[in-house]
């Protein structure tokens, strides 16, 4: 998980996890790793995967060690808040450290949205083209009424992606 600060990195891992959810906003400092089984349906068979969830504090003072945080990704799930002008921009630099770090990796442009549509500054078809321009997919959620289901169908997309 990437991306600016408070966007919902935290929480998208944490309903993965299926664990409880923090009232209030709680900043991971530096980052945390979970390691997590998964079954998932591929084509023909179903698969057990490993995974290694990395999420990661948006905070610019960890960029100078970013690549490390980077290496040998397959997949990284880029989050921003989609009533936050600024965390939408930083995607640029966030994708720009994917495209420099990792190789062969698989992204998905995840539009976090806090709140109703009035305090909307990133349109849905402004991260719809930012996602096509870096050949990338594009979910957007809201945190209120987000489920297991929906951060497993991501991360399913991603491994799919990889595995072909």
């Amino acid at each position: 998980m990437s991306g600016a600060e408070k966007t919902g990195k935290t929480y998208l891992t944490k309903l993965f996890l299926k664990q409880q959810q923090y009232k209030q906003y709680i900043p991971t400092l530096g980052y945390d790793i979970v390691n997590v089984t998964k079954n998932i349906d591929l084509i023909y068979r179903e698969q057990q995967i490993q995974l290694s969830l990395w999420d990661m504090q948006g905070s610019e003072q960890y960029d100078s060690i970013i690549q490390a945080y980077y290496a040998n990704a397959q997949a990284v799930i880029l989050v921003f808040n989609c009533n936050d002008r600024k965390s939408f921009d930083k995607c640029n630099t966030y994708m720009n450290h994917v495209k420099t770090f990792c190789i062969d990796v698989q992204v998905a442009l995840v539009g976090n949205s806090f709140s109703d549509e009035i305090n909307r500054e990133v349109s849905y078809d402004e991260a719809v083209d930012f996602a096509s321009l870096h050949d990338t997919i594009y979910v957007e959620i809201t945190s209120q009424n987000s489920s297991y289901a929906t951060i497993d169908n991501i991360i399913s997309k991603l491994i799919n992606m990889i595995i072909k």
